[in-house]
């Protein structure tokens, strides 16, 4: 009897020690990823990465050029030399602009952070001939 009831509190026991069902219901953390560095001078612009896990991106951008640089996030499933241009540059109207880390100055870096949906992008300046000079660089986002 002794041993049947030892048996059935080791049981009680084992059984309130289980999963907490609260926590199935808790979503996942977001995939991070480590910042991309973003390189911009004339005229040029080239990423650490080309394709990010996560939706949450840290773009650190330095401008290491003798001019302001600026940078435009554009979300589009053309080539990065294929953005539609009037007079130079992007009409960001006419096109998915979704963010941009504004002109900043010689031998500064802009760090910002973006919620980029999975897909593909276009980064570059947009300053009056710099894009079609080659200030672009193609981003894709995963999930």
């Amino acid at each position: 009897m002794m041993l049947a009831f030892g048996l059935a509190a080791s049981m009680a026991i084992a059984a309130g020690c289980g999963d907490d069902p609260d926590d199935a219901l808790t979503p996942p953390k977001p995939a991070t990823s480590k910042p991309i560095e973003a390189a911009l001078s004339e005229f040029k612009l080239t990423l650490s990465a080309q394709t990010v896990a996560g939706q949450t991106v840290t773009i650190d951008a330095t401008n290491n050029g003798t001019v302001e640089h600026e940078l435009v996030i554009i979300r589009t499933d053309l080539d990065s030399s294929a953005l539609p241009t009037v007079d130079g540059r992007i009409p960001e109207d006419k096109v998915d602009a979704v963010d941009e880390i504004a002109e900043f100055a010689v031998g500064t870096t802009q760090s910002k952070t973006f919620e980029l949906a999975p897909g593909k992008y276009v980064l570059v300046c947009n300053l009056p001939a710099h894009y079609t000079s080659g200030m672009h660089a193609a981003l894709t986002v995963t999930d």
